[in-house]
């Protein structure tokens, strides 16, 4: 008789009993030959973490399987910490010493206002058994706080070559998602886990550690969702950055620009075979597929925008502008505008006490003027003969700042709120 097949994965907490037993949930009803060995590293909470924690305990008690799920054999400690990631080494180290590695097939955690889609752990164990590839990583999808669906990312492949350099951070290139991303024993402890020094960038940090040792595969389904809400630590972006900048400085690395000619490999199941296929593809936008059109959230970045200056911190739904920081906000790209193009954007306004905002639309020379509402509108601007120009520029007529109107409100002059942006050319490049 074979052994069933061994998946050990941590959720680090502190005061998450909003969302908890959500997370929980979505682990203990994964199905399949396997053990689930579940691991709870809390950071001493203080709200009701800690019973819910115990409930769990007894429910795991009583039967291992829940709902006729896989088996799970689940353990909690609460203890104080440096870092979300240095409980997470906690609790791998825990499970571990509990479970010898040679046993163990595939690692990953789940942060405790995050979800497993169903089907996560037999999708990626069967992706891992099938091609021998030592990292699987699903498409980047999103809910929002209330658990409804906001998108799902199309699938563009992430090589080896462009992690280890660590341009995945979401200013060169898209952010590769923790929750979704399974990994063998072996390569973490060849990384030697993650840096629990590190606060915000630990997983980004893992991935570049982990490349050096190994290739990545993608695969075309969703394995796990992530949650956006206001509270999450996540939502800072420019300390995000600053870590990030940390790392790349010390350890000299080369992430001026991304390879986007390196190749990724995105897998499938065929369901005549019910065997995984393997396609080998480069990994950024063909720059003819590029020119010709793309779209961006401002919640992420990424290609082919370079540089956003007049843009405050990131929040969970996108950006404000920020009158303190610049007049207006620059976005400069890495290919230019064609001849005619047409600018679609998500976007409200900040209007203070006024009913709209104005802002004008600078682009290859033309400007167009749009009339903001606070509530988020799509707005589409026709764009024909313009100059040669890689910069789109957002320009607020009238930026107010909430503490002139509100005692004690937020002191940036806000202008326009920018969700996503689209572009698609009507005519030749510039």
């Amino acid at each position: 008789m074979t052994q069933p097949h061994r998946i050990l994965i941590v959720t680090p907490t502190l005061n998450s009993a909003k969302y908890l037993e959500e997370t929980i949930l979505s682990v203990a009803t994964q199905r399949g030959d396997l053990v689930i060995h579940y691991h709870v590293q809390d950071g001493l909470s203080t709200d009701g973490t800690l019973a819910i924690l115990q409930k769990w305990e007894g429910i795991f008690a009583d039967s291992q399987s829940f709902l006729a799920g896989a088996q799970v054999v689940f353990s909690w400690s609460s203890e104080k910490d440096r870092s979300m990631y240095d409980s997470l080494n906690k609790g791998f180290a825990h499970l571990l010493a509990l479970v010898p590695p040679s046993e163990t097939v595939l690692m990953t955690w789940i942060n405790s206002d995050d979800r497993l889609a169903y089907g996560s752990f037999q999708t990626a164990l069967s992706a891992h058994l099938d091609t021998g590839f030592e990292v699987i990583t699903g498409l980047p999808s999103v809910i929002i706080e209330s658990g409804v669906k906001a998108w799902t990312s199309p699938y563009r492949p992430v090589a080896r070559e462009n992690i280890r350099r660590g341009l995945h951070d979401g200013r060169a290139l898209r952010f590769i998602m923790q929750e979704g991303t399974y990994w063998t024993p072996a390569l973490w402890q060849k990384c030697g886990g993650l840096d629990g020094s590190l606060k915000l960038a630990g997983d980004w940090d893992l991935w570049r550690r982990i490349a050096e040792h190994a290739d990545w595969l993608g695969v075309k389904v969703v394995l796990a969702y992530h949650r956006r809400h206001s509270l999450q630590l996540s939502n800072d972006l420019d300390k995000y950055w600053a870590e990030v900048d940390r790392v790349t400085a010390a350890c000299g690395l080369d992430n001026c620009s991304p390879n986007l000619g390196a190749i990724g490999n995105q897998a499938w199941i065929d369901i005549d075979t019910n065997r995984w296929e393997i396609q080998k593809q480069p990994t950024g936008i063909d720059k003819d597929e590029a020119a010709a059109g793309w779209e961006v959230r401002f919640s992420e970045m990424g290609y082919p925008i370079e540089r956003i200056i007049g843009l405050s911190h990131t929040e969970h739904w996108g950006r404000w502008s920020d009158a303190n920081l610049y007049d207006r906000v620059i976005i400069t790209l890495s290919l230019p505008l064609a001849a005619s193009f047409e600018l679609s954007f998500l976007a409200g306004g900040y209007c203070g006490k006024e009913k709209f905002l104005d802002v004008g639309v600078l682009a290859g020379g033309q400007e167009q003027v749009v009339r903001l509402t606070p509530t988020p509108l799509l707005h589409t601007l026709i764009f024909e003969a313009v100059k040669p120009s890689p910069f789109i520029t957002f320009i607020p007529k009238n930026p107010v700042s909430p503490s002139a109107t509100k005692p004690g409100g937020d002191t940036r002059k806000l202008g326009i709120a920018l969700r996503t942006l689209t572009y698609r050319a009507t005519g030749t490049p510039s």
